[in-house]
């Protein structure tokens, strides 16, 4: 009984479809355009991460105190971003154009995930409805946004870091439809 129960597990396990590969697109590529305000601190890594050193977190406050973030334009989704964020500040937006009723999910890939934290904002840098998903700690650095609206809308994806050292690590934003 228990070898036919393995080979059961085993077959439903093979012929599962394997997820299909998102487009790559390198973050360097992307056009820079105008990012978000900077949002709400509460929807936010914190400013100066545990651990720092009073230089980093001076130069970590100096950098966050911008009055927009720095921004590249994802110009078609579904897509996988290979990118890191900006040095110092540790965090970066990017503009997404959602459709009318349109789901979105994006979900951050790295070698330490605890490290980032992903919100979605409009332009102002707040929250609005299809947004109140972003705000739920998942213990996963993603998001979601539902477009109630019955014409397109433009929110960003803004990836943050929660550690000093993370501004150095390359990750992949995963944009998909759920």
């Amino acid at each position: 009984m228990l070898p036919l129960t393995v080979g059961l597990m085993f077959l439903s396990l093979s012929t599962q479809a394997p997820e299909p590969a998102l487009p790559v697109v390198l973050g360097k590529d992307l056009a820079q355009v105008p990012g978000p305000q900077r949002p709400d601190p509460r929807l936010l890594a914190p400013d100066v991460p545990m651990g720092c050193s009073p230089l980093e977190a001076y130069g970590r406050r100096a950098a966050r105190r911008a009055a927009t973030l720095p921004c590249l334009a994802v110009p078609r989704w579904p897509a996988e971003i290979q990118d890191q964020a900006v040095a110092t500040a540790g965090w970066k937006a990017y503009r997404v154009e959602v459709g009318p009723r349109e789901r979105l999910h994006a979900r951050l890939r790295a070698l330490h995930e605890a490290w980032f934290v992903v919100k979605v904002v409009n332009r102002w840098g707040q929250l609005e409805e299809g947004m109140l998903r972003s705000t739920l700690a998942t213990g996963n650095p993603e998001t979601t946004y539902e477009n109630p609206k019955d014409q397109p809308a433009t929110i960003f994806l803004v990836v943050d870091t929660t550690e000093t050292g993370a501004d150095q690590e390359p990750y992949r934003l995963q944009i998909n439809r759920p």
